[in-house]
Formats: C-alpha cells, structure tokens, sequence
C-alpha cells in the first residue's frame, strides 16, 4: 500500500507486462482455436478491453490511488488560488466570516438555550404547562396564571419544589 502511495511509477512496468501477458494468452488460446495469428490478436484485444483501458482501471483500484488522487486535486486547487489572488481573498474572507459567525452564533445558542437551569440537581427539572382543550390543546397556548401556580404548589406532593418563569425571564423560586 505505501510503495503505491509513495512510488506511484514503481509497479507501472509490472502493470504493463502483466497486461501484455493475459492479451498474449488470448491471442494464443485463439491460435490454438485454428484463427490466424492477426485475427487472433485482433480478437484478443477486442474480448480483453483493450490494453489501456484494463490499465487505467487496475489504476483506479490500486491502494492508495484516492489518495494521490487527491493530493493532486489540492495541488491543482492551490495553484489555481495563487493564479487568482484577489479570488482568494474574498473566499478566504467569506469563509473566515462563516466559521466566526457560526461560532458566535453557536456560544450564545449553548449559553441560552443548551445550559442547564439553577437549581439543586438541574437534571431532574420538569416544565409544567397549562393547556386549553378549547385550543386543540396546544401546549403553552396560556400561561399559568400566578393563582394557579400558587394553588398548584400548595397542593404538590410530588416535586420537591417549584418554581414560575416566562419566556422572558429566567427562573425564580416564588415564596
């Protein structure tokens, strides 16, 4: 695998003489069916494929081939990037400022919204709703009034607390 990687032009002899062997075999294997050694060779080429193209194809699958492949590609890209300077400078911006924005964008997703909320253990928060059947019962269509709250944690037994909050502010224990 490294010798394909490394010394791509190494096993191009061995490729070729290989190739030219099988199509000899053909063209023999014809002979012996009673063709004349130009027809022979002719049929030979035509059930082999071709030489060059037998080639390319073992080329193709060779180990390592993707990655010369592409090696190759960013040679080519990085010379077409130094032929085009001001090209360059403007991809090299616009990426600049889509990774920054990207990045920003993600912190204030992951402080605001991916954080876990105050309290003793922030991973057993439940989220309480109030919903209207006459609304095709909609989760948060009405807030829980400050009366319903109240009464609601006067009469909890199954939380160890409670606490209100909007969409607007952060949570807070109520007294």
């Amino acid at each position: 695998m490294l010798r394909n990687i490394f010394f791509p032009n190494h096993g191009e002899a061995d490729l070729d003489h290989e190739v030219q062997s099988h199509l000899q075999l053909l063209t023999d294997e014809n002979i012996r069916a009673g063709m004349p050694p130009t027809e022979a060779h002719r049929a030979a080429c035509i059930e082999f494929g071709g030489a060059e193209q037998v080639t390319e194809q073992v080329r193709e699958i060779q180990i390592g081939n993707w990655l010369r492949s592409m090696l190759s590609d960013f040679r080519y890209g990085f010379r077409q990037l130094r032929k085009n300077p001001g090209f360059t400078a403007v991809a090299v911006l616009t990426l600049s400022l889509g990774i920054a924005v990207n990045a920003t964008m993600f912190s204030f997703v992951s402080v605001f919204m991916l954080r876990h909320p105050p309290g003793r253990d922030p991973k057993r928060v439940a989220v309480v709703t109030s919903i209207n059947p006459g609304n095709g019962f909609l989760p948060d269509a009405n807030p829980v009034s400050i009366p319903n709250f109240l009464a609601s944690r006067e009469a909890n037994q199954v939380f160890a607390d409670t606490a209100a909050a909007d969409q607007y502010r952060s949570v807070n224990s109520l007294p």
